[in-house]
């Protein structure tokens, strides 16, 4: 991501300010990188994955009383990120799942289902047990063994507004992910 900032600073310095050219003596700049013909796989594992999709079970919405607190329904969707075959060079790495983020919760992706959506429902991605994937946020840092790691993760169903229930409807979330080395 900082190629990408340092690119456009770049392009700002050169497409605006020409002038700068002058005020300063001659210097070195020096760029860095690595070409590889392979890079790190990525796949999905897991009972309730069917290619690149995770099925979360079908919930009833009475499954989501209104009180207060967060409230999953008792239903989620495990499954395994895997990442491998990665350069030995590699170390370590981030993830990031790109997706609309749930305007009432930064940490939860909105239900974008267009036709007959369900409604006052996001879903929350979890690493089982350590941390939350928050919508556009990259991961921990995680350590590569024998140029591989494998993420349990929870598809989580999540109400938005314990003060309503959710209706019926279709849920989808569509995420691009990302992996940072």
């Amino acid at each position: 991501m900082k190629k990408y900032r340092l690119g456009a600073f770049v392009a700002a310095i050169i497409t605006f300010s020409p002038a700068w050219a002058t005020d300063y003596p001659a210097g070195n700049v020096t760029f860095n990188g690595s070409l590889s013909s392979t890079t790190c796989t990525v796949s999905l594992s897991g009972q309730t994955v069917v290619g690149n999709t995770v099925t979360l079970p079908f919930v009833s919405v009475a499954a989501f009383p209104p009180v207060t607190g967060d409230i999953y329904g008792g239903s989620h969707a495990p499954f395994l990120l895997n990442i491998q075959n990665c350069n030995n060079s590699i170390g370590s790495l981030q993830i990031m799942f790109e997706g609309q983020v749930d305007p009432a919760y930064s940490y939860r992706f909105m239900n974008t289902a267009t036709t007959n959506p369900a409604t006052n429902i996001g879903l929350l991605l979890v690493n089982q047990g350590n941390f939350v994937l928050s919508p556009n946020q990259p991961s921990p840092v995680l350590g590569l063994t024998g140029g591989a790691v494998s993420l349990p993760l929870d598809a989580v169903y999540m109400q938005i507004n314990q003060a309503v229930a959710p209706t019926e409807g279709r849920f989808l979330v569509s995420t691009t992910l990302n992996i940072v080395y």
